[in-house]
């Protein structure tokens, strides 16, 4: 390679490592969390009272360290949604029995209600293992798996949202026997991995112009 184009090359090179580097913090941002779901008006039967296998349930892995988080509403008058977090394994036993779901078997949640959103101040957070929701009703709940002394902590498994609910018009409702219920679930992503890995990158290839750099400059002595 003329020297020329060596020295073309160590600053292209250092244009796109710094370029990388200066992309870590967006691409960090950008994956910091990500949506699973967000519906509006899902619907679940009010047979899921009674039985599993009419319940809504949504599937999802933690990896250790991640955290879900979940916002949950009810609009509608005579509408009862219950929501619990379940090992996984544990959900699929019970959905063979095909019994009623019990809140009892929820895990250990944080969750905040409307009035818990105070402008200037810390959201404040309670704890439960299930949640009831009626008209009105709106919670933001973070879960990991395993909770102590107040803080949420890292139980990697997998693990479902269930849900189960009931319309109490009934067949007499224009809506039909089911309880109506809006839902969002994000899930903590690799933004800060990331983000390391656009530095590591965009450092490497720094450090490759600089090589090239001092390829050209001793070849400009000679």
């Amino acid at each position: 390679m003329s020297k020329k184009n060596l020295k073309y090359v160590s600053i292209a090179l250092a244009v796109i490592g710094m370029i990388l580097i200066a992309s870590g913090p967006v691409v960090g941002a950008v994956n910091e969390k990500i949506t699973l779901l967000d519906e509006k008006g899902k619907t679940v039967h009010n047979d899921s009272m009674n039985f599993m296998n009419s319940t809504y349930a949504f599937s999802f892995t933690l990896e250790k360290n991640q955290k879900i988080d979940v916002e949950m509403s009810v609009d509608l008058e005579n509408m009862t949604v219950h929501i619990i977090f379940v090992e996984k394994s544990e959900y699929l036993k019970d959905l063979e029995v095909n019994g009623a779901p019990n809140a009892g078997d929820g895990l250990q949640m944080l969750y905040a209600s409307y009035d818990d959103f105070v402008v200037g101040e810390p959201i404040a957070r309670h704890d439960d293992n299930h949640r009831t929701l009626t008209m009105g009703s709106y919670y933001y709940m973070e879960f990991m798996g395993g909770y102590t002394g107040n803080v949420l902590y890292s139980i990697p498994n997998d693990y479902v949202i269930l849900i189960w609910g009931e319309n109490s018009w009934g067949s007499n409702s224009t809506l039909g026997e089911q309880a109506y219920f809006d839902i969002k679930v994000i899930i903590d992503g690799p933004g800060q991995e990331a983000a390391i890995l656009f530095y590591l990158i965009g450092g490497g290839v720094i450090c490759v112009a600089i090589v090239i750099e001092l390829i050209y400059s001793k070849k400009q002595r000679t």
